[in-house]
Order: structure tokens, then C-alpha cells, then sequence
């Protein structure tokens, strides 16, 4: 799922919910983007159909979050959590979930942490501090 071709990637999206819509069988990874976006149902609209999809492509809702990037860090998030990778993020979830109670709000909490990490990645052209980012995240 996670390639470089950003049209591929919501079209999996769409699909998913497409298929919910349709009472159809959902493969794993389908299942768990529809559940993000029943939590997310300020996300909906963009889902009921092509057109909908197409304009939010071209003409996104002013300052709003992006849909695509906040549901894929939810998915993200899910990846490390059931790989454990980086070392020690199911203990620091397993901590987070024991305080907030959640586990929607924990992925919420956590994504902001790898939402920074990645905009220093990005900004300051370095490779991943796997201990930094686990710092931050303990830190919640």
C-alpha cells in the first residue's frame, strides 16, 4: 500500500469505503481504513463517490487537515505498534493506552510526535533518530 504514487494510495482509500458501502468482503487492510474513517467522519465526504473524490483532490476544504496524511499516520502508527519498530513503541503504547484509555486518542497523541519527527526529517535533511522519536513519544 505505502508507494510513491500519491493517486494509487487514495484510490485504495476510496475503494475500501466504496466496497463497505456495497456490503462486500474487506480485506484486512481494507477493514481497518473503514474503521478509520467511521472515526473520522468528517472524512466521509470525500468517499460517497468519484466527483467527491475528485474535487477534494483539487480543491481541498480550506484549513483543514489533510485526510489522506492524518488517516495514512493512523495506519502508520498501527504498523510500528504490531512490528514493534521501532524498538519498544508496543510498551510505550501498552503505557499510553493504560493512561488515556482510548486507543483512537493514543494513535492521535502518538501521531503528533511522528508528525514532528517527520517534519524535521524533512526540514533539516537527517535520517530517523529511532530513540528520539521514542523519547518524544514516552514523553506524551
Amino acid at each position: 500500500m505505502f508507494g510513491d504514487d500519491r493517486q494509487k494510495l487514495r484510490q485504495q482509500f476510496y475503494d475500501a469505503w466504496q466496497k463497505y458501502q456495497q456490503n462486500s468482503v474487506l480485506t484486512p487492510l481494507e477493514d481497518e481504513i473503514v474503521g478509520l474513517i467511521l472515526h473520522h467522519p468528517e472524512y466521509e465526504f470525500i468517499f460517497q463517490d468519484e466527483n467527491s473524490l475528485a474535487e477534494y483532490e483539487t480543491n481541498p476544504p480550506e484549513n483543514s487537515t489533510n485526510a489522506f496524511l492524518h488517516l495514512s499516520l493512523h495506519l502508520s502508527i498501527r504498523e510500528q505498534v504490531s512490528t514493534n519498530r521501532p524498538e519498544g513503541i508496543q510498551v510505550v503504547y501498552q503505557q499510553l493506552l493504560e493512561k488515556v484509555g482510548d486507543p483512537h486518542e493514543v494513535e492521535h497523541r502518538m501521531i503528533e510526535c511522528l508528525g514532528k519527527i517527520m517534519w524535521e526529517i524533512i526540514n533539516n535533511n537527517k535520517a530517523l533518530d529511532e530513540q528520539e522519536y521514542l523519547d518524544m513519544l514516552r514523553k506524551l
